[in-house]
């Protein structure tokens, strides 16, 4: 006979009813029985029951247990992923733990996965390995509880300030294999040897301090925020490749830093500095976009500049460098301040000077270097050698005595290109004797001509030159240009 009257049933099947309910949001801890993919749902291979976490499960591996993500997976319990022990966890794919690693086990990132990893990330992990090829960590919430360890591809998205520093943990040289992105309101600052073999990404309002310790980009540094080392130390040196300066971005190279730049130097935003900071360009590359306004500059390897740059104190040039002007001036130029105190440019390797524009005409005045009245210009280039120019002019180098060189002689009219259509076949000559060196050039625009797009028809500079004319296809211009 049942005990349960009417009223007392339906009342329990309403309660049952309600806690089946409530279980389906409850965060449960799933402990791993055994080893497997994430994703299996065979018994205890690696989950109890065969049921998979849920994303708001917190999830434990135990000792001696081996678990693979091997699909995208997310959990978001409070107590995050737990590796015991023996235990390893392998990512082979893209994980997302929303309240960190923990644990005294192995947490292994595989070739090219993904980890997204909040609250205090891997600070609480005893073995966190991010180096395989590929692979990418990713920290959106504090920057400061990140794994002091070697990474791959690594990006601090959220707030505060990675530091590999003693403060949490013993100082620990890094090495990021790949790349570096700093977004959000991050920031680093270095407290033991930082090399980054890819590129270095400083967003909008991040500040990186090197500070007192070697500190290396093997790729290109693109700055919208700021680099600027604090250290005070005479004779550090940071070594970059190649620094994009984008708008809004600051460099400031400080007051005593030398940093070594090995490739090229774009510069759309802001790079300066103070007192005895250098830039040392001992690579190959172009130094182009805004000016740039450094204390000392040394030059050592192959560089054109296309941007004016202004020194503070002195400038030392020992490389190959070559400097760009046109019809219209000069495009890159090497200059002390003129408010300095003092300076000198030292001349010396080999200096090209190069044309990228235009016919140069008698009387034009390109000045090059330019020091404060009263210093000097010391020294000289080992070769120097420089555009061509018409028949009857030629160059005169001043550039000991005011930084200039000018171009003299009596000017003559350039070359004029002849046509004779015959049918479909078109004749060009010029006067070869004359104006040695010129060849056809060619532009197909259907929009009409253009100073940019020009491309060697193949005359070979011999002249008469013929041209077969097809009317069923675009227009297509000719000019005659000269290579130097």
């Amino acid at each position: 006979m049942s005990l349960f009257t009417k009223r007392q049933v339906i009342s329990t099947v309403a309660l049952s009813v309600a806690l089946f309910g409530a279980s389906t949001t409850w965060a449960a801890t799933i402990t791993a029985t055994g080893s497997g993919n994430w994703s299996s749902t065979t018994p205890d291979a690696p989950w109890p029951g065969g049921a998979l976490p849920g994303i708001n499960d917190n999830v434990v591996v135990a000792n001696g247990f081996v678990v693979t993500v091997d699909v995208p997976e997310s959990i978001y319990g409070a107590a995050g992923l737990e590796v015991d022990d023996t235990a390893v966890v392998i990512n082979n794919s893209s994980l997302t733990v929303g309240a960190g690693l923990s644990g005294s086990g192995t947490f292994t990132q595989g070739a090219g996965s993904t980890l997204s990893v909040g609250g205090n990330a891997t600070y609480g992990i005893a073995h966190f390995q991010a180096t395989a090829t590929g692979n990418t960590v990713i920290y959106p919430e504090n920057s400061f509880f990140a794994a002091h360890t070697n990474y791959y591809n690594v990006q601090f998205m959220g707030f505060g300030t990675f530091y590999n520093g003693n403060t949490i943990s013993p100082d620990e040289t890094i090495t990021v294999y790949g790349s570096m992105t700093l977004g959000g309101t991050t920031g680093l600052q270095v407290a033991d040897t930082f090399t980054i073999m890819g590129d270095l990404t400083i967003g909008a309002g991040i500040t990186v301090d090197p500070s007192c310790f070697n500190f290396t980009v093997g790729g290109t540094t693109y700055v919208s925020g700021s680099l600027k080392d604090f250290c005070g130390n005479a004779g550090l040196s940071d070594m970059l490749h190649n620094v994009t300066v984008l708008p809004g971005g600051l460099w400031d190279v400080g007051d005593t830093t030398n940093y070594g730049v090995s490739g090229s130097i774009t510069n759309f935003g802001t790079i300066q500095g103070s007192a005895y900071g250098s830039i040392t360009l001992g690579g190959t590359g172009v130094i182009a976009g805004n000016n740039l306004t450094i204390p000392q500059l040394y030059l050592f390897g192959t560089y054109e500049v296309k941007t004016p740059i202004t020194i503070g104190q002195a400038i030392t040039l020992d490389g190959e460098l070559t400097m760009d002007i046109s019809s219209a001036g000069v495009l890159g130029s090497i200059s002390i301040d003129p408010n300095a105190n003092y300076g000198s440019i030292a001349y010396g390797g080999d200096l090209h000077v190069k044309n990228l524009g235009g016919y140069l005409k008698t009387g034009s005045v390109y000045k090059l270097f330019g020091v404060p009245d009263g210093w000097a210009y010391n020294g000289s280039f080992n070769t120097e050698s420089f555009p061509y120019v018409l028949p009857s002019l030629y160059f005169e180098d001043n550039m000991n005595f005011d930084g200039t060189i000018d171009i003299a002689g009596v000017s003559v009219a350039p070359p004029v290109l002849n046509s004779v259509k015959n049918g479909a076949n078109l004749t060009l000559s010029w006067d070869a004797a004359t104006y040695p060196g010129f060849t056809v050039l060619a532009l197909t625009n259907s929009a009409g001509i253009k100073t940019s797009g020009w491309s060697d028809a193949g005359s070979g500079g011999v002249s008469p030159f013929p041209v077969h004319v097809d009317t069923s296809k675009p227009a297509v211009f000719f000019t005659l240009g000269h290579p130097l």
